[in-house]
């Protein structure tokens, strides 16, 4: 079962895969329209019930209920029909009842009906009123017809409210806060559906005399007032706003122009794909090949439609973060007509500015996701923390002294820092040891090192020569009794059952392909990285190394506090042991542990 508010679920159903989603039984579409072009869409790629909902929070959301139809021949998708214990009164404007097929009020009563709003009277008395018959109606400001079967028929607002992204938005709240922005003289704010289907606002303004304020600037000065789900997609300046003859603004007139394209420069065939994609996505003539797609309209939302329909076009799959990172024409273009190599590229992450210590830089494990790393920023945002990926060699073996170099290639275009400290995961943190002796060459102050559960190689070795046999697992078994005591070890037997037991239900709840896929990815990159690890030989190193271990996992003959670096380096070693296994040692509660020991090594 599923819910979601239908923009979403929109991008959902165009992802290639949603098709093979069949353990999908039940979507619940809410806190928009929904129309029926998404409806065929939906039933096209999916067996699933669709039901589409209606209901305001006054009235504890679900009020009225719709089951889709597969082959429904109207242009219009109901809200359907109320559920046990409420009632829909629909009213004129004189709060009279209308007939069948006729055009009023959403009012509702019943059980779900809220007093009223907390410490607004004025606006209680205004919303929540009493019908002649002596209940108490919730006045919404929606409008709907009743059909001749009894189901409600949603016709859209009394006034210019509007969803967006589930969320009330008065287009006029928003003009208000854009007319206070210093640089603006004027502006109207009104919205408009994307070719996604979700509804977003668009800003016209003018500027005052002597100013030019672009987007970035204006929709900073908003988001120091407004929520983000209030802040317009696009803003689009004026020399003058258009009037009608009553000297009013002429909003029928206001248009979303079409935008410069390449300045002057004829565009190569992957820079005229990737712009009519973004034509596709944004809904209007796209801008130039160097301006930025969220400050053009995009959002979290249109930039996984880009993703879906450039991946669609070109058989190449560009990730969110990318995205989020690369938002223009000309550099998305580069990055797909350099997908052969892309893999041997490290991009840098921002994380937090924070300015307490010195500069961390965590190093990601093989296979480029920065998501398992990353996440310790949320603990470290006094500092500055960036994460670089660890990119998976497609063409040939991950070799760490070339991932290394194409980190270091990386840092060096964003400037070395004068000083910083590593730190890594499981195989990223031999990644860390080696990009240190580097960084240390070209000048840089290494002052830590941080390994989190990283062994040298030849430990690794000989933990999975002795893992990889029956006696060797059974010495392990009685080493951790030894060592742990009884009642630890029966722990990790029943964790490591549960989550087999778990992975198991995986493969059962979702559809066997969809798991095969999954585990398939997952041992890849556990392959690529255990043998880049194994090719790994370790130099020696001069600077200061943090060792931290995971407690709370089986234990093999030759596990020494040092896992071996002892031999590697010449500076000092600290081995911290915390609570954990290696595969929950960044995950609540422990990576807080995690994130003490790095906060007192910078």
């Amino acid at each position: 079962i599923m819910g979601s508010v239908p923009s979403l679920l929109a991008l959902l159903i165009s992802l290639p895969d949603f098709a093979r989603c069949t353990s999908l039984k039940r979507v619940v579409a809410g806190g928009e329209i929904l129309n029926a072009d998404f409806q065929a869409r939906f039933f096209k790629c999916s067996q699933a019930e669709l039901i589409n909902i209606y209901g305001p929070t006054e009235t504890s959301i679900s009020v009225l209920q719709w089951r889709c139809q597969r082959k429904a021949d109207s242009s219009r998708v109901p809200i359907g029909f109320p559920v046990a214990g409420m009632s829909i009164h629909l009213l004129d404007e004189n709060m009279k009842p209308v007939g069948k097929g006729e055009k009023g009020e959403i009012c509702i009563a019943g059980a779900g009906v809220a007093h009223g709003y907390h410490a607004r009277e004025t606006l209680t008395q205004e919303r929540f009123i009493d019908s002649p018959e002596g209940q108490r109606l919730y006045r919404t400001g929606d409008l709907a017809r009743q059909r001749a079967d009894g189901a409600y028929e949603y016709l859209g607002r009394l006034d210019n409210q509007v969803k967006i992204r589930g969320q009330r938005v008065e287009p006029e709240e928003v003009e208000h806060v854009l007319r206070q922005c210093p640089s603006i003289e004027d502006g109207v704010v009104a919205a408009r559906q994307s070719p996604t289907g979700a509804i977003e606002l668009v800003a016209w303004y003018r500027a005052k005399t002597g100013a030019d304020p672009d987007s970035s600037e204006i929709r900073r000065c908003m988001e120091t007032i407004l929520p983000a789900h209030m802040i317009p997609a696009l803003f689009v300046p004026l020399a003058q706003l258009p009037l009608n003859p009553n000297g009013k603004i002429d909003r029928q007139a206001l248009q979303v122009p079409a935008m410069a394209g390449a300045t002057g420069n004829k565009l190569n065939k992957t820079q005229e794909l990737v712009q009519s994609i973004w034509h596709e996505v944004l809904g209007y003539d796209v801008p130039g090949i160097d301006d930025n797609f969220f400050e053009c309209g995009g959002n979290s939302l249109a930039c996984l439609d880009l993703s879906v329909r450039i991946e669609k076009a070109t058989g190449v799959r560009l990730s969110l973060s990318l995205l989020y990172e690369y938002s223009t024409i000309r550099v998305q273009a580069q990055r797909l007509d350099d997908c052969e190599t892309a893999d041997r590229i490290a991009y840098l992450s921002r994380e937090t500015t924070g300015t307490n210590g010195t500069p961390l830089l965590l190093v990601s494990a093989i296979g480029g996701n920065l998501a398992r790393v990353s996440g310790l920023g949320n603990y470290l945002t006094q500092y500055n923390v960036s994460a670089i990926s660890s990119p998976v060699y497609a063409s040939s073996p991950a070799i760490i002294a070339d991932i290394t170099d194409a980190q270091l290639a990386t840092l060096q275009d964003n400037g070395l820092p004068e000083k910083i400290v590593l730190a890594g995961f499981s195989v990223g943190g031999l990644i860390a040891f080696e990009l240190a002796r580097k960084l240390t060459k070209k000048g840089v102050d290494v002052s830590q090192v941080i390994l989190i559960d990283t062994a040298t190689p030849v430990v690794i070795k000989k933990y999975l020569q002795q893992s990889g046999t029956f006696t060797g697992r059974l010495k392990a078994l009685f080493r951790t009794v030894r060592e742990r005591g009884i009642n630890a070890t029966i722990y990790l037997f029943l964790e490591t059952l549960r989550k087999r037991r778990y992975a198991s239900r995986l493969v059962k709840t979702y559809s066997p392909d969809i798991a095969e896929i999954m585990q398939t990815r997952k041992s890849q990159l556990l392959d690529v990285g255990i043998k880049a690890a194994m090719q790994y030989q370790p130099s020696s190193y001069d600077g200061d190394i943090c060792l931290i271990r995971a407690r709370d996992q089986i234990m093999f003959e030759n596990d020494n506090a040092s896992w071996g670096w002892k031999q590697h380096i010449n500076g000092s070693l600290t081995c911290k042991n915390i609570a954990g296994s290696h595969s929950s040692l960044l995950r609540e509660p422990n990576i807080r542990q995690v994130a003490a020991i790095i906060e007192h090594c910078l």
